[in-house]
């Protein structure tokens, strides 16, 4: 099924030649290139193809350079388009390559292409503004990417300079985690990690330790977010990157709120420097325009003060960051969010205004599979507090409920 917004399928109504709108109707429809490999060669169109795709790829990834509206999205789509060629350059070459009784020159087509692709993964990795954190789509038509690490595991291995590779690792483990690939993202991000050490980058070695920081957090495992938000931020503030920093701030002022809401007891004694911290992490937040850090910061703030008691001092930045939230489209940290603002509201003794918090928090938290349960346990709680109220709380706000979940979450949430 083709989107009329799809640029491939785009540029397939505006090219002649017949071998382009081939390839560019099969990248539009999600298909691997490798469909284009055909019995009969002309290699005059297909020179013609390598050259016209040479010139797309720079003519964007220039024009997205460029981009005056916002540079962090001209950005973004620059990296995808660098990734989106490459996937691109490996399926032509693996189509060669496979052909039946693949002949001398079918050998030399494959080569070439794989070659192209090299040559693009090691222009990107050593770009200036290379995306350490975040924001990169591996695939130019919004759809998912085709197992991407797939079709590029071949001409990483290729690359012997470790800091290249290290780099493009970090990428590809921050599309695999954006897809919900957490286990992939994972073991990504640790073998960036460890060439990024061999290599000495220290700036992707704390761009690393900070993604593994964020995926040990949505597990809860708070101890190892702990231990890579404390060697990221020292590390970071050694060589001076400040982007480092904001992040590792956030993973580790949040980790370590969580930590002691999980021991059950909290005074101002302990809390005081963390608070500290995250303040710091908002200030940082807002200079790099870093929402997600901005966002853990203040979700931090709010639960920090929940664990001392000071519901009425945590109520401003919950709020706060279930707005951050939405607007991030984060729904794991909407949902922490929301059940953290339920909370407030149940320390304040308003139980029928925790309601419909507390019930938000714990269907988005179910959608996204999170391993949380303090929003659902205090539905519980309020149910049996509130009894024939709750349910009347709920039909009350059904429409603020629907906006956010539409009418097939607010039945879930009677069910």
């Amino acid at each position: 099924k083709i989107n009329a917004n799809n640029p491939w399928n785009y540029w397939a109504n505006h090219v002649e030649r017949p071998l382009p709108k081939q390839l560019f109707a099969v990248q539009a429809r999600n298909q691997s290139a490798q469909e284009l490999i055909s019995n009969t060669i002309d290699l005059t169109a297909w020179v013609e193809l390598m050259v016209l795709l040479r010139g797309m790829q720079a003519g964007l990834v220039e024009w997205f350079d460029q981009q005056p509206y916002s540079f962090q999205m001209g950005r973004n789509l620059a990296a995808a388009t660098f990734l989106a060629f490459a996937i691109l350059w490996c399926e032509l070459s693996s189509g060669w390559r496979d052909r039946p009784e693949a002949s001398t020159l079918d050998k030399g087509l494959s080569s070439a292409c794989f070659q192209m692709a090299l040559q693009i993964l090691r222009r990107f990795a050593q770009r200036d503004n290379f995306p350490l954190y975040g924001g990169v789509f591996v695939s130019l038509s919004g759809e998912g990417f085709r197992n991407t690490i797939t079709y590029l595991d071949q001409p990483l291995k290729a690359i012997e300079k470790t800091q290249e590779k290290a780099r493009i690792l970090t990428v590809l483990g921050y599309s695999q985690q954006w897809g919900g690939n957490y286990s992939q993202a994972q073991k990504l991000y640790q073998e960036a990690l460890e060439l990024a050490r061999q290599a000495a980058d220290q700036t992707c070695e704390v761009a690393n330790l900070n993604h593994l920081s964020r995926l040990a957090l949505r597990s809860r495992d708070f101890e190892t977010a702990t231990g890579h938000g404390q060697r990221a931020l020292l590390l970071a503030r050694q060589i001076g990157d400040g982007m480092g920093e904001t992040n590792a701030i956030a993973n580790l002022g949040y980790a370590e709120v969580r930590q002691v809401q999980q021991q059950g007891r909290a005074t101002m004694e302990m809390l005081e420097p963390v608070i500290q911290r995250l303040e710091r992490g908002v200030t940082l937040a807002e200079k790099h325009k870093d929402l997600l850090s901005g966002l853990y910061c203040t979700l931090g703030l709010g639960n920090a003060y929940l664990a001392l008691e000071q519901a009425g001092t945590a109520k401003p930045y919950l709020e706060a960051s279930v707005a951050t939230a939405q607007q991030a489209g984060h729904l794991m940290l909407e949902g922490l969010s929301y059940g953290a603002l339920a909370e407030a509201y149940y320390q304040l003794g308003q139980f029928l205004e925790a309601v419909v918090p507390a019930c938000l928090g714990g269907y988005l938290l179910k959608q996204t599979g999170a391993p949380e349960q303090q929003a659902a346990n205090l539905v519980v709680i309020l149910r049996g507090q509130l009894g024939e109220q709750f349910s009347s709380a709920l039909q009350r706000q059904r429409p603020q409920i629907v906006a956010r979940i539409s009418v097939e979450g607010y039945d879930a949430l009677l069910q």
